[in-house]
């Protein structure tokens, strides 16, 4: 290690100590790099102290498959790099189509990483009877079909339609695709304009207002063949996979009022949040209650006991600062 390594750690340790000692709010940190996550693993091993800085300040990087495999490589444990995951940033990519899953059969792919996939990015189509012969007679088995069977089309969010009017796509395709697959998101006025503003012809807006409503995708990112998941019979925490942030009220914005709302939640074994309490002194201007509305939308992945999913209360820390909410879960109450 050189001396120019040797300098990540020992700012960040005051810092998390500074918090710790005082109870007091301040000014958060940015985001950890790799490189300071990294140099703490390397320093003091997959200790209680990086898993709560994580929780505490996020991560600054992508935790994809190679990341996670250099971490293991470095000494990080699976409480570990369960935690990377849930504190990286969402890695929603786009649905697959007809042909991206009929591509991934003709070459041989594992049936386990095709439906893996399914689960992680969602389909952007109704698989049809004559599609589902189709992928048979390509050599696909009982396990994918009935994955296809019983996977609905990923609806359209807001950040999916912003990427396709920023990538000019044809619109009266566009139209059609909204018209089969719906929204998860309510055409309000608001959402509309929003729209509009990024390029949106009226022909659009009219599909999106007469499109079907469903539930928001709740992509699987822990797949249970994960090669760096925890064992099977060592306990896991909750973590989210669905995390909406919190709108900034009007009445707050107006008056430039910052703060955090720290919650206690209660994620049940079906991984719903089925109890909410507020543990922090109240920032008032309606920030408490909808930081408590929108937490109870999330939806993580249940905690695991044995390998059994059960629930666990943990706490989340709700940071509004003019620029933007953020979010930050952390186990340290876990009760199993």
């Amino acid at each position: 290690m050189t001396m120019g390594q040797g300098r990540i750690l020992i700012p960040i340790l005051i810092w998390a100590a500074g918090i710790g000692a005082t109870g007091a709010q301040q000014t958060r940190r940015p985001p950890l790099s790799k490189d300071e996550v990294m140099e703490m693993v390397a320093r003091t091993g997959s200790s209680a102290l990086t898993i709560r800085m994580i929780n505490m300040f996020g991560i600054a990087f992508d935790p994809d498959d190679d990341v996670l495999d250099q971490f293991q490589e470095e000494g990080a444990n699976d409480a570990l790099l369960a935690t990377l995951l849930g504190a990286g940033p969402p890695r929603l990519k786009k649905p697959l189509g007809e042909t991206d899953i009929l591509s991934l059969v003709a070459k041989g792919t594992l049936e386990g990483s095709i439906i893996k996939s399914i689960k992680r990015r969602g389909i952007d189509f109704q698989p049809a009877g004559d599609y589902l012969s189709e992928l048979a007679s390509k050599g696909a088995q009982k396990a994918l079909l009935d994955e296809l069977r019983s996977t609905a089309p990923r609806p359209f969010s807001m950040d999916e339609m912003a990427q396709a009017l920023s990538a000019q796509r044809d619109v009266r395709q566009l139209g059609q695709e909204i018209q089969e697959r719906g929204i998860d998101f309510e055409p309000t006025e608001e959402n509309l304009a929003a729209l509009r503003a990024g390029g949106a012809p009226d022909a659009l807006l009219q599909a999106v207002r007469m499109a079907k409503r469903s539930q928001p995708f709740v992509p699987y990112f822990v797949p249970l063949d994960h090669p760096n998941r925890l064992q099977a019979n060592a306990p896991t925490f909750p973590h989210p996979v669905y995390k909406p942030e919190p709108p900034y009220t009007p009445e707050a914005s107006r008056a430039g009022v910052e703060g955090s709302v720290d919650l206690r939640i209660l994620v049940d074994e079906h991984g719903k949040v089925a109890e909410i309490s507020e543990t922090s002194r109240p920032l008032g201007y309606g920030l408490d209650e909808i930081a408590i509305q929108t937490v109870k939308t999330w939806t993580f992945e249940p905690a695991t006991s044995k390998g059994v999913p059960v629930s666990a209360r943990i706490r989340v820390s709700i940071t509004f600062c003019i620029a933007r909410p953020r979010s930050k879960t952390s186990n340290s109450s876990k009760e199993w």
